[in-house]
């Protein structure tokens, strides 16, 4: 009796619904990678972009809080231009050259003129005896000068007094030159009244 040749049997398994997912997915790996790529780009891209933002929004210096009026940078008031004027207001109203140069000239002729030292009604033009007698016996006076001493001069009270007292006018030299008129008069009478009325004050 001769063996019959044995067929040899080889069994497989059914693939599960798993395996064939992962096959699937498997095969599908390079296309959903290369799909992933961009979008992770495009989210680096918009990370970044955000990044950028956050950055300039941080480097804006934050702006000083508004000053109230009158005050500086620090909140302090300003003092410094009202110090200054402060200080100018209290400061003594200091003499002009012109005026000083006229109590000079007042002071030289008192000591010479007796006229001038007890203030007799002066002639009328006597400007041109001062500006010849200043150029002869100190520096030149200028106009301004000169009349600046004549109105302190005949504006004095003592002065006022003597066109009141007196019919003439006299030069430098004593000599009567001319009578005082009445309107003169009433100008040194008014004039006398308002430094009065000032004094009170």
């Amino acid at each position: 009796m001769t063996d019959t040749p044995r067929k040899t049997l080889t069994l497989k398994r059914k693939p599960t619904p798993e395996q064939t997912s992962t096959e699937a997915n498997s095969s599908s790996s390079p296309s959903s990678s290369s799909n992933h790529q961009p979008d992770a780009a495009a989210r680096e891209t918009r990370l970044l972009g955000k990044r950028i933002i956050i950055r300039r929004e941080e480097a804006k210096p934050s702006r000083p809080s508004p000053n109230t009026k009158g005050k500086g940078p620090s909140g302090k008031p300003k003092q410094a231009f009202n110090k200054t004027k402060e200080s100018r207001s209290n400061k003594p109203d200091e003499p002009s050259p012109s005026e000083i140069q006229a109590k000079a000239m007042d002071r030289f002729l008192a000591d010479r003129f007796e006229v001038w030292l007890t203030y007799k009604p002066l002639a009328l033009g006597v400007e041109a005896d001062l500006y010849h007698l200043m150029d002869q016996n100190q520096p030149p006076a200028s106009k301004r000068v000169v009349q600046r001493l004549l109105r302190m001069h005949c504006n004095h009270g003592k002065y006022l007094q003597a066109v009141l007292d007196h019919q003439q006018r006299y030069n430098l030299a004593g000599e009567a030159l001319g009578e005082i008129s009445d309107t003169e008069r009433e100008h040194a009478t008014r004039t006398l009244k308002e430094q009065e009325e000032k004094k009170a004050r």
